[in-house]
């Protein structure tokens, strides 16, 4: 029995109709939905079709194939208007598939829930992996793993990035000039950072460490405020020079300073208090000055 309401007199009448292959039978026959433009009666009637012509492979779901017949109770597929690409699929239910899309072919993998795995466009020569459910996996027990491009490599996540290595993590920009390569070199041991110019911009940074050694040819520092909370200090310079509006040095116990001369310059008043005060000299003492008052 027919799946839709046909007329008796497109019953006994012949035909001939575009129509959608739906499924195929144990007994070689095709399930078809007609899809005739000249009878409304017949759009999207169910009829079962036998293939009265040779083609290579099987008909499959959704190809599009041209039907004829008497009736549509005896109907047979005379042509092929248009076939979807065959399938090669697993156990599982994933299969691969070319695909022809508004002219643009593809290579198509998708998993048993028709989730794209894998996409090759041979128009725009990109490939594409993905996977909707679950992990992606790049393993190489026995070989090592190269990822090359010449227009740049990107990654981007929502979760957290881990790189990890038993031996070394080694990133680095060649140079084109003679100056050295900028690299960055992890080790179990040590990390490494070579640049010829390096800059780091951040709010907040935060230095902890237990020995720490500079070295350099100049300094130059810029800062609103300093504050530095340090148990010993040692400095060592050929030539020290202070510039400042007001200094103020207050020292707990001794100040001890030891010079071959020392050379005090006030362009105004010179203030010297003390509970006691020595002064010593070889030589002579000289005080000079218009007015000297004494105790």
């Amino acid at each position: 029995m027919l799946d839709t309401f046909m007329t008796t007199q497109l019953q006994s009448m012949a035909f001939v109709s575009p129509a959608k292959v739906i499924a195929q039978s144990e007994d070689n026959r095709y399930r078809v939905s007609l899809d005739s433009s000249d009878n409304e009666d017949v759009m999207g009637s169910l009829v079962w079709a036998v293939l009265a012509i040779e083609i290579e492979g099987q008909l499959l779901p959704e190809d599009e194939v041209l039907i004829t017949g008497v009736s549509l109770e005896t109907c047979y597929i005379t042509g092929v208007i248009k076939r979807q690409a065959p399938k090669v699929s697993t156990q599982t239910g994933s299969y691969a598939q070319v695909v022809n899309h508004e002219g643009t072919e593809t290579l198509q993998v998708r998993d048993q829930q028709d989730n794209l795995i894998f996409e090759y466009d041979s128009d725009q020569r990109r490939a594409t992996l993905s996977v909707m459910d679950g992990d992606l996996c790049l393993n190489a027990p026995n070989g090592a793993i190269q990822l090359f491009s010449s227009a740049g490599i990107r990654c981007s996540s929502l979760g957290p990035v881990d790189i990890d290595s038993r031996s070394e993590v080694s990133i680095s920009v060649p140079c084109v000039t003679a100056a050295p390569e900028s690299k960055l070199q992890l080790t179990p041991q040590a990390a490494t950072l070579a640049s010829p110019t390096c800059h780091i911009n951040t709010k907040q940074a935060n230095l902890l460490a237990k020995h720490m050694k500079v070295e350099g040819e100049s300094l130059t520092a810029t800062l609103f405020r300093s504050r530095l909370v340090i148990e010993r200090l040692e400095t060592i310079a050929g030539r020290v020079l202070q510039r400042a509006k007001d200094v103020f040095c207050r020292v707990e116990n001794l100040q001890h300073t030891q010079a071959k001369s020392i050379r005090t310059t006030a362009s105004d008043d010179y203030y010297l208090k003390s509970n006691h005060a020595d002064i010593q000299a070889k030589d002579d003492v000289k005080i000079n000055g218009d007015k000297i008052h004494l105790g």
